[in-house]
């Protein structure tokens, strides 16, 4: 955050509707994350594969919201079906975090108004708050905890956040580069989520 508001790419009123959303998120990230200290995994991965598909395709049929160089936001809180949404996905990354930044960044844009790279910074604080939401259900909960795999992907999450940070703010476009990207995480996920990279990789 720190990066984009010393570039001018993050305001208080940007921020000012956001803080909800983080909130609604970090509720449904309770209730995810307890859910994931008792149940499987594999049928939500199929659900995700579904929903990625989904995504993929309105990546490409709303070309111009994901291109947009200035937010459609509207003012004050957002509305209670945006705050259940929020918190729906907050469920999905408290339970399992894999893509729940893609969905976040859809929401964002689609749902809420953000443009891409703005989507980007709420996102980065969404996914931190989840994560540290995540960390104390687990640590209180009997669900033994791997800190040397954990540690690594908070580490590498946070030279992702600030190596992205610093590209959409010195990047001319990053709003098409970061669809670019979008894409091939989106189809990357698909084919891992549907069992498909590893028959490719076997």
């Amino acid at each position: 955050m720190a990066t984009f508001r010393q570039r001018g790419k993050l305001t208080r009123d940007d921020m000012a509707g956001a803080w909800w959303l983080v909130g609604a998120s970090m509720a449904g990230a309770v209730l995810g994350t307890y859910i994931a200290t008792t149940l499987g995994k594999r049928q939500m991965e199929l659900a995700i594969g579904v929903v990625m598909v989904i995504i993929l395709i309105t990546i490409f049929v709303n070309p111009k919201k994901w291109l947009r160089e200035k937010s459609e936001l509207q003012d004050g809180r957002p509305s209670l079906g945006r705050l259940g949404l929020f918190f729906v996905i907050g469920a999905y990354g408290g339970f399992v975090q894999a893509g729940v930044g893609v969905f976040l960044l859809t929401a964002l844009v689609l749902g809420v108004g953000y443009t891409l790279v703005e989507a980007n910074i709420v996102k980065l604080v969404i996914v931190l708050m989840l994560t540290l939401v995540a960390l104390v259900v687990f640590i209180i909960s009997p669900v033994e905890i791997n800190w040397g795999i954990g540690l690594l992907m908070s580490v590498g999450q946070m030279i992702g956040a600030w190596a992205a940070a610093l590209f959409a703010t010195r990047v001319p476009n990053a709003n098409v580069w970061v669809r670019r990207l979008l894409i091939v995480v989106v189809i990357y996920s698909i084919l891992r989520f549907f069992g498909i990279l590893d028959l490719i990789l076997a």
